[in-house]
């Protein structure tokens, strides 16, 4: 009777340590998806100043994806050139997120924006 006890005991141990494992790898999937967001902010703001996706805008904001994401985003745009006080610039951030204690592939996110040129 303690054998059964001690192996249905183990077999409910494995199972918590499955479910913690895949309840962490979800979380930090979602942590990563949440920096698209704070990513996209910081490239709005880049390209109202610049007034579009200009050379000096997209070095800056591909610094900042090396500095503070791993250069796992990059920003693509139709329009590479300045545009007028007030018009739409619009844009697509592209990015890799990787699936954490998982053998799977990087996950494509895709995320649309838009914004106004602020430059006059």
């Amino acid at each position: 009777m303690v054998m059964e006890d001690a192996a249905g005991e183990f077999t409910s141990q494995v199972q918590f340590m499955l479910i913690v494992y895949f309840l962490l790898a979800l979380v930090i999937f979602g942590a990563q998806s949440i920096q698209t967001t704070d990513f996209k902010n910081y490239v709005d703001g880049q390209l109202e100043s610049h007034g579009g996706l200009t050379a000096e805008a997209s070095a800056s904001i591909e610094d900042y994806s090396k500095k503070h994401y791993g250069g796992r985003y990059s920003v693509v745009s139709s329009s590479t050139s300045k545009k007028a006080y007030g018009e739409t610039i619009e844009y697509e951030i592209r990015g890799k997120l990787k699936i954490f204690f998982m053998d799977m592939p990087d996950q494509l996110v895709s995320k649309r924006g838009s914004t106004i040129s602020l430059v006059r």
